[in-house]
């Protein structure tokens, strides 16, 4: 089974609020509504990134790098980005690599992969077309369920112009 003890037992900082309007940006924080196992982002979009393509979507494949996961979820400045990794069964792969601090510094580790519904969305639309992500929610193990975080893909302004459709080449 996919939990990590030690994030059931860690002591949150978690500032609680009553509505997404009250959120800081940047800051982590929960609803008064959320269980106590939820940590909520409203992350500044990548630069030169402007068009949101997706919101909560899930990080696939955590599981194989739990330990990975565990100290992503366990740093501080936690960060998301993206890059597309190709390969003869999957096309449409997109690898979700964590940045975060920690006692030992900086980190940047594969954790898991965009998924593979969305990336084919985004691999049949605009193949190869800068994308970037920021966090949205992480789920940490609680009552039996397993560790889950969502993230929000981003996208230049007006990729249709920018960006030749792979159905009209």
């Amino acid at each position: 089974m996919f939990l990590f003890k030690r994030l059931k037992k860690k002591k949150d900082s978690v500032r609680i609020i009553s509505s997404f309007k009250e959120h800081k940006p940047n800051e982590e924080f929960r609803l008064k509504t959320d269980k106590p196992n939820v940590i909520r982002f409203i992350q500044d979009r990548p630069k030169k990134l402007s068009c949101e393509l997706a919101r909560s979507v899930k990080v696939s494949g955590l599981s194989y790098r739990s330990k990975i996961v565990e100290k992503f979820i366990m740093g501080k400045n936690r960060k998301i980005e993206l890059d597309y990794e190709p390969t003869e069964k999957y096309p449409q792969a997109i690898k979700v690599l964590g940045l975060w601090e920690d006692q030992n510094g900086n980190n940047k580790e594969q954790i898991g992969y965009v998924e593979d519904e969305v990336a084919l969305r985004i691999y049949e639309e605009f193949e190869n077309m800068p994308i970037g992500a920021t966090l949205w929610t992480i789920y940490k193990p609680y009552k039996g369920k397993d560790t889950s975080i969502r993230i929000c893909i981003w996208c230049p302004s007006n990729p249709q112009k920018k960006f030749a459709r792979k159905k009209n080449i």
